[in-house]
């Protein structure tokens, strides 16, 4: 709970260490780990950032889905709730490419994810670049010739980002969770991808066409080469 009362304001403090007292209580002695991602675990949050929550069950059935939703209703910051929930079993069997940026961005509340996970490999770090580079890539293209979406844009940085974290790691062994942190490690390239989403989080009114294309084409280039130089293990 310190960890939380360090990284909240008093008012959202009070409400979420209430919800997880009540989670206590509802899933008695079932809790295997809770922990907190996201901007308040990286201490970026601003005054429109979700408080993601990890809950992880020792099972997770269909009927606890309706117990949790009945305590995220008596919130009164209910849309700020976000988060992971799942069972102990589920997550063991999660793709170890994913569970490597779940693991490093997960501040532990109660429990470890140490006892929960498989071990999590270099291959499994290149995994992680792969496939967020593939989707960048293939999402950059999609939103270019259909959605011509501005929002569609914002969110490929901030998942730009993630898949930076991975690449820093590989090249360095240390996981860098805030952007400042990652801006120190960041080659040129990486820093402007760094700097854009930065503007794109930032930016209050419309994005002229011009900044919108070169954004675009700064994006679709670097997830390109990053699919060319992690191809895929071969069998």
């Amino acid at each position: 709970m310190e960890a939380l009362k360090k990284i909240l304001d008093e008012a959202l403090y009070r409400e979420v260490r209430r919800f997880l007292e009540d989670l206590h209580q509802v899933f008695a002695g079932r809790i295997a780990f809770l922990g907190l991602q996201g901007s308040y675990a990286r201490g970026e949050a601003t005054e429109h950032s979700d408080v993601d929550l990890v809950v992880i069950l020792d099972v997770l059935r269909y009927e606890d889905l309706e117990d949790y939703d009945a305590l995220l209703a008596k919130m009164m910051h209910q849309n700020k709730m976000c988060g992971f929930l799942s069972g102990k079993a589920e997550l063991a069997g999660w793709s170890r490419a994913d569970l490597f940026q779940f693991y490093h961005d997960t501040v532990p509340l109660f429990g470890s994810l140490d006892a929960l996970l498989p071990a999590i490999c270099p291959k499994d770090v290149q995994e992680a670049i792969r496939t967020g580079a593939c989707n960048i890539y293939h999402m950059c293209v999609h939103n270019r010739l259909y959605e011509k979406d501005a929002t569609v844009l914002q969110a490929l940085y901030k998942a730009a980002v993630f898949v930076l974290q991975a690449v820093v790691y590989a090249r360095t062994g240390i996981y860098r969770c805030g952007m400042a942190e990652l801006q120190a490690e960041a080659n040129e390239e990486e820093k402007k991808i760094l700097c854009i989403c930065q503007k794109l989080k930032n930016e209050a009114g419309p994005i002229e066409a011009e900044a919108l294309k070169l954004y675009a084409e700064t994006l679709f280039e670097w997830a390109g080469r990053l699919v060319r130089e992690h191809p895929a293990a071969e069998k």
